[in-house]
């Protein structure tokens, strides 16, 4: 009996490791997760460093369970770590509001995209309404002061300084996982890594977690018609 339990609890822990190593290719259709499924490959993905993944599963979380503070405050660290500043903002407003605004890191991190995105006024108003509540953030509430006289150079210096347009590359070479060190060979020619998923696939396995990553591969893209192809 025993033996037969054990080759139960083999063969299940096989299919589980299968069914994330499915999961993890990119030809995952994400809507057909559960909310338990996305939290876990969302955070599996963080500890990977692959922020861009890890959104796609938080956002789909929240579309399922849209309450949940905690997940939305990850959801927004994962926009600002991959510098989707505008996302960010508004998932940390998120975030903040779902906790009954009592999240003081939330209310910081609301005010440094308000920053980053050139809304220094309203900016500001939110790193005085954090300083307020910083509680044992005393080094983020000194940050706090820094970053208000920030927004009060940038105000005047903006005045001074010519409007600029920046454009992000699009998807045919920012797809769902990380690209790294991206490096010109030639006027046509980008080379870049990425951990996006290909048939390689590694999982490693604690006692706590598995986590399924993919090796990291160089790429090239090419210009074309002023457009960046892969």
């Amino acid at each position: 009996m025993i033996g037969i339990k054990c080759k139960y609890y083999i063969l299940f822990f096989l299919l589980s490791v299968f069914s994330f190593a499915v999961h993890a290719q990119d030809t995952i259709d994400i809507k057909t997760l559960t909310p338990g499924q996305c939290k876990r490959f969302g955070n599996s993905a963080l500890k990977q460093g692959d922020y861009n993944a890890a959104s796609e599963y938080f956002l789909q979380f929240m579309k399922l369970k849209p309450d949940n503070a905690k997940v939305a405050f990850k959801l927004a660290e994962s926009f600002r770590i991959s510098r989707d500043y505008a996302a960010a903002q508004e998932w940390y407003d998120k975030s903040y509001k779902l906790s009954d605004q009592t999240d003081a890191l939330s209310c910081y991190y609301y005010a440094l995209m308000l920053k980053m995105n050139g809304n220094c006024d309203k900016a500001k108003v939110e790193f005085a309404k954090f300083k307020k509540q910083a509680g044992n953030y005393s080094d983020l509430k000194k940050q706090a002061k820094n970053e208000i006289a920030g927004c009060d150079s940038f105000i005047s210096y903006s005045k001074l300084i010519t409007k600029i347009s920046v454009t992000h590359l699009d998807s045919s070479i920012n797809k769902i996982h990380v690209e790294h060190s991206p490096i010109m060979l030639d006027t046509n020619t980008l080379l870049y890594s990425s951990v996006r998923t290909d048939k390689k696939v590694y999982t490693v396995t604690s006692q706590t977690d598995t986590v399924v990553g993919a090796y990291k591969k160089f790429y090239t893209a090419k210009k074309q018609n002023d457009k960046w192809v892969f």
